[in-house]
């Protein structure tokens, strides 16, 4: 969905340079507190999200993509289409983030 709009967000590729706007996502305990394995840290559990991003992207297994809004130009979350493997099968997940200060 990189360079898709809608009538408020814009959709583009995750960068690198998004980490510091994202970091706030893991540091709130509430944004992930029913996800397992997930380091402690909240830098190194947003690296580690990134980071699976971007391999996503490099193996073509789908991937979340930056949601900014229009208005602001700010990231306010992440979304995609993830290719997952379930009990044996190939299945599409949608997935979504969505920064605290937006909920």
């Amino acid at each position: 969905m990189d360079g898709q709009e809608t009538e408020r967000l814009v959709f583009r590729k995750v960068r690198r340079s998004d980490f510091d706007s994202w970091l706030p996502f893991h540091e709130d305990p509430r944004s992930s507190q029913y996800w397992k394995g997930l380091p402690k840290d909240p830098k190194e559990a947003c690296q580690q999200q990134l980071n699976r991003v971007f391999e996503r992207y490099e193996n073509h297994l789908g991937g979340m993509n930056a949601l900014s809004s229009k208005a602001s130009g700010r990231l306010i979350g992440l979304a995609g289409l993830l290719v997952q493997h379930v009990d044996g099968r190939e299945e599409l997940e949608i997935a979504y983030s969505i920064l605290p200060e937006y909920w």
